[in-house]
């Protein structure tokens, strides 16, 4: 779809019909008087189709190339779509599928799991479009379930397709840490957040989580740690504040009032703007060629009258 940038510069279009309707006729600087003879040839000319269209092609060319100038200052334009700015921030939601994570809360509907699915689901819509997101399953293994992309939709499919148990029955949050670093290994330069979902129990792995969060800290990666209300009590929050702690970063527990991260609680416009560049054509050169075709062609019409 073309749009313009300047829609009231097609005011100009009549402009030259104006001036012939109300501007007065130059006179003539002198007349030659004709004889019969001639008028009637010049008659039987002007009644031939061929001279009529000859005759009226220097006013097309002229209307085309007028035309083309006065769109071409009104500022067409098509919209090709928008190109992601990559906003430096890289984030990467491990998700603990330990069997622990199976357990239903008291309503007896719900699993650890499902909680924290919804809570990633509406983190992921919250995300700003220039920042990378990754997705880690973990237990007593870790796996990367899809790279570092802009794509953020993509992950809620991943989300769906994962199951409890899948990754080893216990956890080690250290091992979850350990894939991360390496998942960040080839940035260089940006803000790097690891978000560790889990109950907080560490029972298995052979790198300790606290170690984990030490190499995490020195490579610049920030750990923010999600526990549920059972980590709370049972005293597998001790684990994820440590962890967040390290690097710096904050320890909360799952609630639906609260965002998985501080302060992404939504995208506002001003960020996405920032994280987006539209991509346009501009069809201003087009419309000058065609101007400049039509100027060339009524000049060379011109040409062989004289």
């Amino acid at each position: 779809m073309i749009e313009l940038l300047r829609p009231w510069a097609l005011l100009a279009l009549p402009l030259p019909l104006l001036a012939w309707w109300f501007l007065p006729v130059a006179a003539p600087a002198a007349r030659l008087r004709a004889t019969e003879s001639v008028l009637m040839l010049l008659r039987a000319m002007q009644g031939s189709g061929s001279r009529r269209i000859r005759a009226a092609l220097p006013l097309v060319l002229l209307a085309t190339g007028w035309v083309a100038l006065v769109v071409t200052l009104s500022g067409p334009l098509t919209c090709l779509g928008n190109l992601v700015r990559p906003s430096g921030h890289d984030v990467v939601i491990a998700v603990d599928l330990s069997a622990s994570m199976g357990r239903h809360d008291d309503s007896g509907k719900t699993t650890a799991f499902d909680s924290y699915r919804k809570a990633v689901d509406a983190y992921l819509e919250s995300l700003p479009p220039g920042d990378r997101v990754a997705l880690i399953a973990f237990g007593e293994q870790a796996y990367l379930i899809a790279p570092l992309t802009h794509d953020a939709s993509a992950l809620s499919g991943y989300l769906d397709e994962l199951t409890v148990g899948m990754p080893g029955r216990k956890t080690s949050v250290g091992v979850a840490i350990g894939l991360a670093l390496k998942v960040f290994e080839p940035v260089a330069d940006g803000r790097r957040t690891l978000l560790v979902l889990s109950d907080g129990e560490d029972n298995a792995g052979d790198l300790p989580a606290a170690d984990a969060a030490l190499l995490a800290r020195e490579r610049g990666v920030i750990v923010h740690s999600v526990g549920i209300a059972n980590a709370e009590s049972g005293g597998g929050s001790g684990v994820l504040r440590q962890v967040a702690e390290i690097t710096g970063g904050t320890f909360s527990t799952l609630n639906a009032d609260t965002p998985l991260l501080p302060g992404s609680d939504a995208v506002d416009a001003d960020a996405e703007r920032e994280s987006t560049l539209p991509l346009k054509h501009l069809w201003s050169s087009e419309l000058v060629l065609l101007a400049a075709l039509m100027l060339a062609g009524l000049a060379l019409v011109r040409a062989r009258r004289q």
